[in-house]
């Protein structure tokens, strides 16, 4: 299994661990039709309600490590979190 299916196997654990609807865009999704371009990442949109993303954003950092300082006001404002797999 490669990094990146590694890594993808892990989100999905996580978001079913946490009952999360997700879906997988960005570079990896378009490979699904045939759009190759290389990518080093793997973006995920999550499905949550909006007062529900302080609870979301510390159970990704309990799972994942943050990139950004302040990774919970980052989420907050910008509705990203940009993480690295563990």
């Amino acid at each position: 299994m490669t990094k990146f299916e590694k890594t993808l196997k892990g989100i999905d654990t996580f978001c079913h661990k946490y009952n999360l609807m997700y879906a997988v865009i960005g570079g990896i999704a378009s490979i699904i039709y045939n759009v190759s371009r290389a990518t080093y990442d793997i973006d995920i949109t999550l499905l949550t309600d909006i007062e529900d993303l302080e609870n979301l954003a510390k159970k990704i950092i309990q799972e994942y490590i943050p990139i950004k300082e302040n990774p919970i006001e980052f989420f907050s404002k910008y509705f990203v979190m940009p993480v690295t797999d563990r």
